[in-house]
Parts: structure tokens; sequence; C-alpha cells
């Protein structure tokens, strides 16, 4: 039985309603409206935020200010400064093998690519892989000797990454250059959930991590392309309330604004190369991380990375530590554009995209792990368990498939 598409077609339509609602014009226009006229009043941002943190309205997650004198007006739009002096980027990223109860043995594999990123000397970008197979034990099984779930192996994967950005900022701190350590994600790392094992020790490794880059004096930044972030539209459904609307109900959703994203209003406000303030967001777990330490609260600014009138809007996310030194703020910005325009018309940072490149593990190289696994085992007269016949029956369908069988006279893949 394959998908069947007339079941869809009502929801697909409400989804275009949906859509076309949220793109409205008229929507857009009054969020940026609001904007424009009360995003430069600290004095009123401060004071609405004030009024969620100090009383028992609980329910806001949006956009707030930084601390002190770092708070800069929403509705100025932020130039590039010219990128000139020598500068270290390391990009890290990786990927996954997941453990399957259909492999000779139980295990997984984690693969980091990091790529070094030589900006203003002649030397060549530095690349490296750093993969591991995991398989004992304490690695596989839950408390409940159950086998850990993927959602596991990503956080793992993540913290990896981080270590290793961490482990080559500090092998490069001597060189005297500014160092930037880019991440491909978020930096509100929340590691909770009850499929995620160990969940407490994996957000005590993350603080850790944060605060022995911070000690390496590198840039730590998080890149998200695409987000889907709505902390500057909830602070404008905010200052678009009046004071005595403002409940846990009124703030539950983004109003009139429902729907809508920062990187459309962002999209609309940005010109090509501009950044937004930067801004944090009001929540249980960034509230956490300031706790940890202030100089771990995690900030953020939107980028048109653009260099077209096409507009491409990326988030940032950065440590306090980051946010709170104007000079380190504009190195950031000038970078990501330099690297994106590296790129062409796939305006994404080049030295993301390579690691990202070097840590992919493809289905060969997958299959290719699974094969030498079970020479291992047979090296060792171990026998691994013969596939499943659920999984026999559905390598059966899937390859008949792709072979070509047909219907109605026409080849389903040819």
């Amino acid at each position: 039985m394959s998908l069947e598409f007339s079941k869809l077609i009502q929801d697909i339509e409400r989804m275009g309603r949906y859509l076309a609602y949220r793109d409205r014009d008229e929507i857009i226009d009054k969020a940026l409206a609001i904007l424009r006229e009360k995003g430069g009043d600290l004095d009123l941002i401060g004071e609405r935020i004030r009024a969620v943190r100090e009383s028992d309205i609980s329910g806001y997650r949006g956009a707030a200010l930084p601390d002190g004198a770092i708070a800069q007006a929403l509705n100025q739009p932020q130039l590039a400064k010219p990128l000139t002096q020598h500068l270290t980027l390391i990009a890290a990223d990786g990927s996954q093998i997941y453990p399957d109860y259909e492999s000779a043995s139980l295990y997984y594999v984690v693969n980091i690519g990091v790529l070094i990123y030589y900006h203003g000397r002649d030397a060549l970008p530095h690349q490296e892989t750093l993969p591991g197979i995991f398989y004992t034990d304490e690695y596989l099984l839950d408390e409940t000797r159950q086998l850990v779930s993927n959602r596991t192996v990503n956080s793992r994967r993540t913290i990896a990454e981080i270590r290793v950005l961490w482990q080559q900022a500090r092998l490069h701190r001597a060189d005297g250059d500014p160092l930037i350590a880019l991440h491909d994600g978020n930096l509100l790392k929340f590691f909770g959930g009850s499929d995620i094992t160990d969940a407490s020790s994996l957000i005590r490794e993350y603080m850790g991590l944060m605060v022995a880059i911070h000690d390496t004096g590198a840039i730590f930044a998080g890149y998200v392309d695409n987000p889907r972030s709505s902390y500057l539209i909830s602070l404008l459904h905010l200052l678009n309330l009046e004071p005595h609307e403002i409940s846990d109900a009124t703030l539950s959703t983004s109003g009139e604004f429902e729907g809508l994203t920062d990187a459309q209003i962002m999209a609309r406000f940005l010109k090509a190369g501009e950044r937004s303030a930067v801004m944090v967001q009001n929540s249980p777990t960034n509230y956490e991380f300031k706790k940890f330490s202030p100089s771990h609260e995690i900030a953020v600014f939107y980028i048109n990375v653009s260099d077209t009138a096409q507009a491409h809007i990326a988030r940032v996310d950065l440590p306090m530590w980051v946010a709170a030194d104007p000079d380190f703020i504009d190195l950031l910005h000038s970078t990501l554009l330099q690297q994106c325009r590296m790129q062409g018309l796939r305006p994404y940072p080049y030295a993301l995209t390579r690691a990202d490149e070097l840590a992919f593990i493809n289905s060969q190289e997958k299959s290719q792990v699974e094969t030498l696994v079970r020479r291992e085992l047979m090296r060792r007269n171990m026998n691994g368990p013969e596939p499943s016949a659920k999984a026999s029956s559905k390598d059966f369908a899937r390859e008949s498939f792709k072979r070509g069988h047909r219907l109605g006279g026409f080849p389903l893949r040819g």
C-alpha cells in the first residue's frame, strides 16, 4: 500500500490557507510598523519585559534586551565593517550511523568533520575527519538496559562537535590571530526529553565546554540557516498589547502575528549584508544558562547574508561574553558575510559547508562499515544475527520496485 494522496488533499488545502494568511502583506507590514515605531524605545521594551518577568505571567518566550549598556535599538539595522585583519575560523559538523538491530552487532558511529580556514594568510585550509565507533554497553544501553535512542546519539554527536571546536581553539590560540569557533546549529541546547539518556550529564558537559572555549579567547557562535524562530514576533505582539491586556492567555500565541517568523520580518527589514541588533530569548532554559554564569546567557542576532535583492536570513547564536564585546560582534558579522559570499548563489558559510562534506557518511560508506564489522566477527568465529524476516521482505519489495515493476503499462521507476 502506497501513500494515498487523496486523503491528504483537504489537509493540504488547509495548509495553503494557513500559509496564505501568514504571508499576507498587511500582516507583515503591521508587524514592521510596530518594529519601526516602538523598536527604538528601550524604556518601553524594558518596561514590558519587566511586566512579564516580575509578575505571575510565565508564558512569554519572546525577545528581550540584553542587560546593561550593550542594549541597542531594535529598529536600527547594523552595517558590516570591512574585514581587514587576519583571523582563524574553525568550523565543525558531524554525521552518524545509528545503532540497528539488523546489524551484525550493535554499535553506532560518529564522524566529525573539521575545517580550519585562515583568513588573510597565505595558507591553505586544514581539513580533518575524526571518526569513532561506540559498541560497549556504556554507550549503547540506557539505565533500563534498553538500546539508546537516535536522539541520544544526535546529542552525543553535538557534544563531540563542540568538543572538537574547543580542542582546535586551544591548539590555535598561540597563533595570535583572532579565533572564531563556528557551530552548525543553535547554542541554546536543551538535552531534555525522556528518550535522551544521561541528559543532565550532557548539559553539564556542554556548559563545561562553553567555559573551556571562553578560556581560549575564541568567539563562539552557532549558525542557524533559514531559522523558524519567532522571538521578535512575540516581542512585537507584546508591544502591541495594552498593559491591562498582558496575561498568560494573551501571550500564549502571537495574536494576529501568529505563524509569522522573525526571518519574514527581517527579510523586509534588513538590506543585503546588514544585521539586526542583539537580543536575548526570555525563556526558562536561557535563564538557567544565565544562572550558571551571566556570560553564558545566549544572545542572537539576525543577518541578511545575501548580496542581492533576494534576502537570505540566518540567525546567529552567541554567548553573552561574545555579545558584550562590540569588536567581537563586528568581526563575526563581517566574517560570516565573507564566508557566505564565497558560495555564490547559495549563501552559507564556506567553512561549515566543507565541514559537513567531510563529516557526511553516505549509504555506501555505511555498508562498508557493516562489512568490516561482519568480517571482524567472522575472523573471530562469531556469527552476527541473520536479517529478520521483516527486513528481508522489505529489502525484497524495495529491490523489486527499483527493478521497474509495472502498473497499468507504465514503469514506476526506470
